[in-house]
C-alpha cells in the first residue's frame, strides 16, 4: 500500500536541543582532496567491484562530529551485500556544502555518485548539467520508490520534461507566527488568543517595553531579515521573490511582491516597531541566532516559520517555557518540496546502481536507522521494548555524540524511531500538518529562467541593496521603498514578471 507522506524534524531538535551545536565545530569526515583517494570507496571514475559489488560515493551534510562514519559505513554495507552496491560517505560541513559539492560534481577522479540536492534550487543543478535525468532508471531499479513516494510528490522532482531530484520524508508545509517566553506574556496581561495578526503585537510589545526597558521585543534574526522572507507568500523558486503569489499562493497570479500592499504595510509597520524601540537599533549588523539571545535574557520574541512541536523545541535550546501564535496558516511550495531532494550526479560511472542503492535508502528501514542514528548502544539506545523511542546513551549527550543524527537529510526518516522527550504519536502531528496545508496554486511550476538571468542578477542586486533594511524597519520607509521600487523597475523585474506569468500560464494550460 502506497505510504502516505509525513515529515521529520530534524532528529538533532529531537534529541534535546542538538541545534544549539550546529553552527560550530562542525568537521568534515572523509573529505575528498583533490587528485587524492580517502575512504573506502575510491573514485567514482573507477568501477570498483568486491565480489560483484559496486561501491558507491555518497555525499551528505555534516553538523557535528561523524567520527562513527565508518562504523556505520560498515553497519550499511552488510545490509546491502546482497543487493550488489556499497556506499562510501563523505560527510561535508553545511557551511561549505555548496562550495564543495560544486567541486565533487566536476566529473573528476572525487565526484560523487549520490548526493542531495540542497542548498541550489533543484533547476541550477540540471541547467549546470550536474543532475541526472531519473526517469528511466526509476522505472528499471527504483520500483519501491515509486511506491513509497505518492506520485504528486514524486512529480514535484521534474523540471521541464525529466524528473531530476525524489521528495524525501520530511518536513515540507510551513505555517508562520511568532513565538515568545510565556512568562513575560503572562506578566502583561494580554491574551494570546487576542493576538490574531502582526499588528495585534503592538499593545503586547508596548507592555513588555514598559516591564523590561532594556529588553529587546521582537529579534530581527540574522542580518535584520526578521526571518520573513516567505511571510505568506509563494516565493515561486526566488530566495529573493522576484515575482510571488500572495495569499499563501492561492492568488493565483504571480506579481511584483515589492509593489503590493502586503508588503508595504509590512515595512510600515516593522518601520512603527523600530522607531518605538520593539526592535534593536543595531537589527542590521546583528548575527546571533534568536536562540541564543533569548536564552541569554535579551530578548522576548521572534518571527519564524513553525511547525507542529515548535514550541517544545525551542523551549529545549532557550531553556524558556515558549508561547507560538501562528499568524499565516501553513502552505505547501515547490521551493520547500525541491529545497531537499536526492538524485545522481550527471558524473556517475554507475547510474543504474546508484539507482539501486537510492531504492533501498527510500524503502529499507533497517538502512534508514544506520544512516540516521548511527550504530545501536554507541550513537542511541532503545528506551522501549517495542523499538519505537531512542535517547542517547549513558554519558552521552548533543554536544559528544559520535554520530550526529539528522534526519531531514536523509531520504526516509519516518520509518525510524522517534526521539525523546517527543510523543509516541509525533508522526502522525507531522502527518496531518503536512496533509492539511494549503497548495500554492503554483505547486509543481519551477520557471524557465535562462531568458531573463540578467535582469535576475540586477535585480537580486537592488534586492540585497534595500529589501534587508526596510524589512527590519531600519530606514526610512517613504524615501527607502520609492528608490528600491525605482531601481528593481529600472533593474528589469517587469521582464521578470512578465516572462515568469506567461510560463505561468502555459504549465497551467497543460
Amino acid at each position: 500500500m502506497k505510504k502516505k507522506w509525513i515529515a521529520v524534524l530534524l532528529t538533532i531538535s529531537m534529541a534535546g536541543g542538538m541545534l544549539t551545536g550546529c553552527g560550530s565545530g562542525a568537521k568534515e569526515v572523509k573529505q575528498q582532496a583533490a587528485g587524492t583517494e580517502t575512504g573506502a570507496g575510491g573514485n567514482s571514475g573507477e568501477e570498483k567491484k568486491n565480489g560483484g559489488v559496486v561501491t558507491l560515493k555518497v555525499a551528505a551534510m555534516a553538523f557535528n562530529d561523524q567520527s562513527l562514519v565508518e562504523d556505520v559505513e560498515q553497519a550499511a554495507n552488510e545490509i546491502l551485500k546482497d543487493k550488489g552496491v556499497a556506499l562510501d560517505i563523505t560527510f561535508i560541513n553545511i557551511g561549505s556544502w555548496q562550495q564543495q559539492t560544486n567541486l565533487l560534481l566536476t566529473g573528476g577522479s572525487d565526484t560523487v555518485d549520490i548526493l542531495p540536492w540542497y542548498g541550489t534550487p533543484l533547476a541550477t543543478y540540471v541547467n549546470n548539467g550536474q543532475a541526472l535525468e531519473l526517469d528511466e532508471l526509476l522505472d528499471r531499479y527504483g520500483e519501491g520508490i515509486k511506491k513509497e513516494i505518492p506520485e504528486d510528490m514524486l512529480e514535484l522532482g521534474r523540471v521541464d520534461e525529466n524528473i531530476y531530484g525524489i521528495y524525501t520524508d520530511r518536513e515540507v508545509a510551513n505555517s508562520y507566527g511568532i513565538w515568545m517566553r510565556k512568562d513575560i506574556l503572562d506578566e502583561t496581561g494580554i491574551d494570546p488568543a487576542d493576538i490574531k495578526t502582526l499588528e495585534d503585537c503592538t499593545a503586547l510589545f508596548a507592555k513588555v517595553k514598559e516591564l523590561y526597558p532594556d529588553m529587546e521585543c521582537l529579534s530581527g534574526g540574522q542580518a535584520g531579515t526578521l526571518q520573513t522572507n516567505t511571510w505568506g507568500w509563494d516565493q515561486i523558486s526566488d530566495a529573493n521573490n522576484l515575482g510571488v503569489m500572495l495569499d499563501n499562493g492561492q492568488s493565483g497570479e504571480i506579481v511584483n511582491l515589492y509593489e503590493s500592499g502586503e508588503y508595504e504595510d509590512y515595512v510600515r509597520l516593522m518601520r512603527k516597531w523600530y522607531e518605538a524601540g520593539y526592535i534593536s537599533p543595531d537589527v542590521l549588523s546583528k548575527s546571533d541566532d534568536p536562540s541564543v539571545t533569548m536564552r541569554a535574557g535579551k530578548l522576548f520574541s521572534a518571527l519564524s516559520h513553525l511547525k507542529p512541536l515548535f514550541g517544545e523545541q525551542q523551549a529545549r535550546i532557550t531553556g524558556c517555557e515558549i508561547e507560538v501564535i501562528e499568524l499565516r496558516p501553513a502552505s505547501l511550495q515547490t521551493q520547500t518540496v525541491q529545497g531537499m531532494m536526492w538524485g545522481i550526479s550527471a558524473s556517475t560511472k554507475h547510474p543504474e546502481e546508484a539507482m539501486i542503492l537510492l531504492n533501498e535508502m527510500y524503502t529499507n528501514p533497517q538502512l534508514a536507522n544506520i544512516l540516521i542514528n548511527g550504530i545501536e548502544g554507541k550513537s542511541y539506545i532503545y528506551t522501549d521494548d517495542a523499538k519505537k523511542m531512542v535517547n542517547f546513551p549513558e554519558g552521552i549527550n548533543a554536544s559528544n555524540t559520535p554520530y550526529t543524527a539528522q534526519s531531514w537529510i536523509w531520504p526516509n526518516a519516518f520509518e525510524t524511531p522517534v526521539w525523546e522527550p517527543y510523543p509516541k504519536d509525533y508522526w502522525q502531528q507531522i502527518e496531518d500538518f503536512n496533509n492539511t496545508a494549503l497548495h500554492s496554486k503554483a505547486l509543481g511550476f519551477v520557471p524557465d529562467t535562462s531568458e531573463i538571468t540578467n535582469a535576475i542578477t540586477a535585480c537580486t542586486n537592488v534586492v540585497a541593496k534595500y529589501n534587508p533594511s526596510l524589512m527590519a524597519g531600519a530606514v526610512d520607509v517613504d524615501e527607502s521603498l520609492a528608490k528600491f521600487r525605482e531601481e528593481l523597475k529600472t533593474a528589469g523585474i517587469d521582464k521578470i514578471i512578465e516572462t515568469k506569468s506567461r510560463q505561468y500560464e502555459e504549465w497551467k494550460a497543460k
